[in-house]
């Protein structure tokens, strides 16, 4: 990423290609497109010298597995297999 881009300018271009692609691909159970671009939004606040001292400060990252969390809704895979653990 140059100085010229920001966080911003790279979440949309991410979120344009999971649009592209994902009626194919089908690897998003959740995607939270307002807290992403909130987060893009505060990174694109960052002074130089903030993002000289956080060299990853705008990777974008999707992870492969469903993580079980509160406020996320789960997949009936996770539920089948914590009843069947039961």
């Amino acid at each position: 990423m140059t100085a010229e881009t920001s966080a911003s300018a790279l979440a949309q271009a991410c979120l344009q290609r999971i649009q592209a692609l994902e009626p194919t691909v089908q690897a998003w159970a959740h995607l939270d497109v307002p807290v992403l671009m909130q987060q893009a939004q505060a990174l694109d606040r960052f002074s130089a010298d903030e993002r000289a001292a956080a060299p990853l400060w705008a990777w974008t990252v999707g992870i492969k597995d469903i993580i079980d969390t509160a406020d996320k809704k789960r997949t009936l895979e996770q539920i089948t297999r914590d009843l069947l653990i039961l």
